[in-house]
């Protein structure tokens, strides 16, 4: 993706600060980004950046899922009625879910929107 590049600094603000995971950097992003293998959905309020999504799509046995890999950014209530547009656009790429792995408050947030919680992920670190 060509524009990468040009937003990135703009971006990486964002993404990082999301991004507390521990099992991908923001370069790793920046990465699968450039080479089309994740996709970004940029909030503006005039020509200030406000909110980033990234995301890719992943296919289980039974659907194709779009994951969200991170989401966030200022005064999110007002950008993030435009999630239907993201929504509808998975639809159209054939995603017949939409699932993010993220902290506890992301339930309380978007259940609002049909989001429901499903399961728990455990992890060790070895």
């Amino acid at each position: 993706m060509t524009e990468i590049p040009i937003l990135w600094d703009r971006v990486l603000p964002h993404i990082v600060f999301v991004n507390n995971t521990g099992l991908l950097t923001s370069d790793h992003i920046k990465a699968y980004l450039e080479n089309g293998s994740y996709f970004m959905w940029i909030a503006e309020d005039g020509d200030k950046i406000v909110g980033v999504l990234t995301c890719y799509f992943i296919e289980y046995p039974l659907q194709w899922c779009m994951r969200i890999v991170t989401l966030g950014g200022e005064n999110m209530d007002s950008w993030f009625e435009g999630l239907p547009v993201i929504e509808k656009w998975a639809k159209e790429y054939g995603c017949t879910s939409i699932e993010l792995h993220g902290r506890k408050g992301w339930e309380k947030f978007l259940n609002k929107d049909g989001y429901g919680f499903e399961n728990v992920i455990l992890r060790k670190k070895l």
